[in-house]
């Protein structure tokens, strides 16, 4: 009985190794496609003046890919003034659900893990605005570089002055504690979507 034990251990353990080295069935822009087929889905049955809130990186745009600059303030550069803010390429899928949640009349919010900064907040309208993108409440991180679930707790405010429809985001922290629909984006570690939204 044992000599067959170690071949089959053998067998399996090598078998582990090459599906381990596989790479995942399971495509992001796959993924992000379903997402927003779902997201579109949910908004269409929200009442009108819904809160969906948005995080901003790797959900709506790829800050690890810059397309272009953009410049802010002063035209004198003697000074200082003028800073070149970086436009990063756009989540199309994502970026579609907002311009559709915007185009049926909801609220949007964004709730960053940046910095609350002027920089932080030059960048993203810069972004918004590059890609014709409608903002109506903007957060940032008061508390950075610690997060603090500071995002849950930031939700948790805001819904008991608007209601939460639907928030999306590529990290559990932009979809935890939610009583509320959610969609947890892929990344490139985890690339599946969760959702509460069910297909």
């Amino acid at each position: 009985m044992s000599s067959i034990a170690l071949p089959l251990g053998v067998f399996f353990a090598g078998l582990f190794l090459i599906v381990g080295k596989e790479e995942s069935l399971v495509s992001i822009p796959g993924e992000l496609d379903r997402a927003r087929t779902l997201c579109v889905e949910c908004i269409s049955k929200l009442p009108k003046g819904s809160m969906i809130v948005f995080d901003f990186d790797d959900t709506l745009f790829d800050p690890n890919t810059i397309i272009g600059h953009v410049y802010s303030g002063g035209r004198d550069f003697a000074h200082g003034e003028r800073k070149a803010l970086p436009l990063y390429r756009p989540i199309v899928q994502i970026c579609d659900v907002l311009k559709y949640a915007v185009s049926s009349g909801m609220y949007i919010t964004l709730i960053t893990a940046r910095p609350n900064t002027n920089v932080t907040k030059s960048i993203i309208m810069a972004n918004f605005s590059n890609n014709k993108m409608k903002l109506h409440e903007y957060h940032a991180n008061d508390h950075y570089p610690k997060l603090r679930n500071f995002k849950a707790v930031l939700r948790k405010g805001i819904s008991i002055v608007r209601p939460i429809g639907l928030t999306i985001g590529d990290q559990w922290t932009d979809v935890n504690e939610a009583n509320y629909h959610w969609v947890k984006l892929p990344t490139q570690k985890d690339p599946v979507m969760y959702t509460s939204l069910t297909k």
